[in-house]
């Protein structure tokens, strides 16, 4: 028998064994997706939420006065005790 003829009898065994692990690494292939598109929506959510935080604490940062050195508050402590005594 010609040695190709051999092979292509034993075909369908070799397919009928890689079937299922065809059908194992389509539905693995499936879930990393489904994870990943999960993951990617997640990071979008907290850079959102992180936006929004550094935004507002730029608004707080923008209404709070200017923190005074100590040289100004010891001179306005010095002309609040003149004006008062």
């Amino acid at each position: 028998m010609i040695w190709w003829v051999s092979k292509a009898r034993q075909l369908p065994e070799v397919v009928r064994e890689a079937q299922p692990d065809v059908k194992y690494s389509t539905k693995e292939v499936a879930f990393w997706e489904k994870r990943a598109a999960e993951f990617t929506t997640d990071r979008d959510n907290v850079k959102l939420e992180l936006d929004a935080l550094n935004e507002y604490l730029q608004s707080l940062d923008d209404s709070m006065p200017t923190r005074q050195s100590s040289a100004e508050r010891s001179e306005w402590f010095v002309v609040r005790l003149r004006s008062t005594g």
